[in-house]
């Protein structure tokens, strides 16, 4: 994986490291980012400064971002009107889809809401529906 893991350090629940920050993100952010940080097994000093810098971004993206985001989205410079131009406006803001909640609690506006809470309950049906034919295939 060359993209960086998206880590929050503050979060009580597992961590996953599947989980990685956007090309778009990287692209944009301040400071160059380790695609080894948190998977390198040594312990120096750069293995931890690696760490540090990527759990920042992580927390960049969560907060600074979105919000960034939101505002543009509240502001209609920003107008997704169906699931495919959400997922581009998302994506090419450096924000994963996994954020449409945070999104969605954060936008002013009820149809971005909307739109928002339709695509996590097709996104969630999607894959209940996948486990569910898997199941019944095997």
């Amino acid at each position: 994986d060359i993209f960086p893991v998206d880590i929050d350090i503050d979060s009580r629940g597992p961590t996953s490291f599947l989980r990685r920050l956007r090309p778009e993100f990287v692209l944009e952010y301040e400071k160059p980012l380790s695609c080894d940080a948190f998977m390198n097994t040594n312990e120096s000093l750069d293995t931890e400064k690696d760490d540090i810098e990527v759990a920042e971004a992580g927390n960049y993206l969560r907060t600074v971002s979105v919000e960034n985001f939101v505002k543009r989205l509240d502001s209609l410079e920003l107008m997704p009107i169906d699931s495919t131009s959400l997922t581009q406006a998302f994506h090419s803001n450096g924000i994963n889809i996994r954020m449409l909640g945070k999104v969605a609690k954060s936008t002013a506006l009820p149809h971005i809401r909307e739109t928002c809470i339709i695509e996590i309950v097709a996104r969630s049906a999607k894959k209940i529906l996948r486990k569910q034919i898997v199941d019944l295939i095997f």
